[in-house]
C-alpha cells in the first residue's frame, strides 16, 4: 500500500511519487543444493513488514479515461532464514536484507 502525490505537469501527464508500508509473505520455500549439502532438509523465511518507495507516470491515451501507467518501486525488508535438519533441529539462522526493484506498466481507466 502506498500513498501517492501526483505532480502537476500540465497537458494531462501526471508524474507521481509515493511511499508506504509493505509486507512480504514467503510461500513454498525449498532448500537448494548448498542447503542440502549442509544437512538442511527444510527452510523457512520469516514473514516481515518493510517499506516501499515508488515513482511513476500516468499518461492519458484518449479523452474517455483510458491511460497508460509506468511505475518503479523499491522495496526494503529484513527477514530471517531458518534452516532445519531431518530431525527438526535448527542448524543455521541468517539475517537477510531484501531490496528488490519492481518495474511495471499497465493500462488504466478513469470513470
Amino acid at each position: 500500500m502506498t500513498l501517492k502525490y501526483h505532480l502537476n505537469a500540465g497537458g494531462g501527464i501526471k508524474p507521481y511519487v509515493g511511499a508506504g508500508p509493505a509486507v512480504f509473505f514467503y510461500i513454498d520455500e525449498k532448500p537448494g543444493a548448498t542447503t542440502r549439502a549442509l544437512g538442511g532438509t527444510s527452510l523457512n523465511l520469516e514473514n516481515k513488514f518493510g517499506a516501499v518507495v515508488q515513482a511513476g507516470i500516468d499518461i492519458p491515451v484518449n479523452d474517455n479515461g483510458l491511460g497508460i501507467t509506468l511505475d518503479g518501486k523499491k522495496y526494503f525488508v529484513n527477514t530471517v532464514l531458518h534452516v532445519r535438519n531431518s530431525a527438526g533441529a535448527e542448524i543455521l539462522q541468517t539475517e537477510h536484507r531484501i531490496s528488490p526493484w519492481v518495474v511495471s506498466a499497465g493500462l488504466s481507466y478513469r470513470f
